[in-house]
């Protein structure tokens, strides 16, 4: 089945931002800011909800998960899944946290960080099946990231809605990194080198089809395209605020 997206959806990043926010404080307070060295082991769980914009452009209110799993893995999110709600069938996901580490592992300066970002990547994901998948009341009832163990690598990886949501998810781990290889290299080049810090994209790229491997990249340096426009924009308005405050205060000085 060939897909016809040539960028990321769109999720607003920020509502998403705030949630990830909120997880940290929640993380920062009560029994686990209370006890921050102690695994969070099977026993967290926080409920919150983030506001997007499906592909049709109706606004689509998901409720998200977030819940620890205790396990081995050194990663500190174990991934999500998406879907929707038994009762009411309201769209919904869930954020899988590693429960072996304690909330003090990703609440640091340091861990903290990778943490936030982790988490952002797997939610972006995960909102963006929700926003494709499950835009339609009549659509499927649950998705979720299965184990390696329980799926074929090359067909799962080739699914167009997982094509779709990976252009998503390595393009959310590039763009912390956007500023400083733009200020340096060229859209295609800042691309080619971006992707060696995209462990999402380390790990997919073997099982994609050409298509959609030329697919998928073909979305995230359309994705940089928009970000560096975007910025442009920012750029000039500002520049032109900064020159209609020089005139109001010229306009002024002549008044005086």
């Amino acid at each position: 089945m060939k897909i016809q997206a040539t960028r990321p959806i769109q999720i607003d990043r920020r509502d998403a931002k705030e949630s990830v926010n909120r997880l940290i404080r929640f993380l920062m307070s009560g029994y686990w800011g209370n006890n921050p060295d102690e695994p969070l082991r099977n026993s967290f769980g926080l409920a919150d909800h983030v506001t997007i914009r499906d592909v049709n452009g109706n606004e689509m209110d998901v409720q998200v998960q977030y819940r620890s799993k205790d396990t081995k893995s050194p990663d500190m999110v174990l991934g999500g899944g998406s879907g929707k709600t038994t009762v009411g069938r309201r769209p919904a996901l869930i954020v899988l946290l590693n429960g072996f580490y304690s909330s003090s592992v990703f609440t640091t300066t340091t861990s903290g960080e990778r943490f936030r970002d982790e988490v952002l990547s797997v939610l972006m994901h995960e909102l963006t099946h929700n926003a494709d998948v499950y835009a339609k009341p009549s659509g499927p009832t649950h998705h979720r990231v299965l184990t390696e163990d329980e799926l074929d690598l090359q067909k799962y990886y080739n699914t167009p809605s997982e094509v779709r949501a990976y252009m998503r998810e390595v393009f959310e781990e590039v763009y912390r990194h956007l500023p400083l290889f733009l200020k340096h290299f060229g859209p295609n080049d800042a691309v080619t080198r971006l992707l060696k810090l995209s462990p999402t994209w380390q790990r997919i790229e073997p099982y994609l089809t050409e298509e959609n491997k030329h697919l998928l990249l073909k979305g995230v340096y359309q994705a940089i395209q928009d970000y560096r426009a975007e910025r442009e924009m920012k750029k000039a308005a500002s520049e032109i605020l900064h020159v209609a405050k020089e005139l109001v205060g010229m306009v002024s000085d002549d008044e005086l």
